[in-house]
């Protein structure tokens, strides 16, 4: 399981990095370019076949603050809503 984590927080931040050399014009450092929110993709996990461990739309939210700490969060589509009285 924790292999299988450190391949989500790896895509997730693949994800954030293609995004960040797309256009390098802008004379922002790495840094200030990754502090934000982020919206997910896709998960993929790749190995003898292809996975989609959270389906094929998955949400996700990634937080991440100058001080370098993060936040992620992934569910897949179409988990119920809670009950509310």
């Amino acid at each position: 399981m924790i292999i299988f984590a450190k391949s989500v927080i790896a895509s997730v931040f693949g994800l954030a990095a293609a995004g960040l050399f797309a256009g390098t014009a802008n004379a922002q450092s790495v840094k200030e370019k990754t502090v934000g929110t982020w919206t997910l993709v896709s998960v993929t996990v790749d190995g003898p076949t292809k996975a989609e461990p959270y389906g094929p739309s998955p949400h996700g939210v990634m937080f991440m603050d100058a001080g370098g700490r993060f936040s992620v969060s992934i569910v897949r589509d179409g988990i119920p809503k809670f009950a509310s009285d």
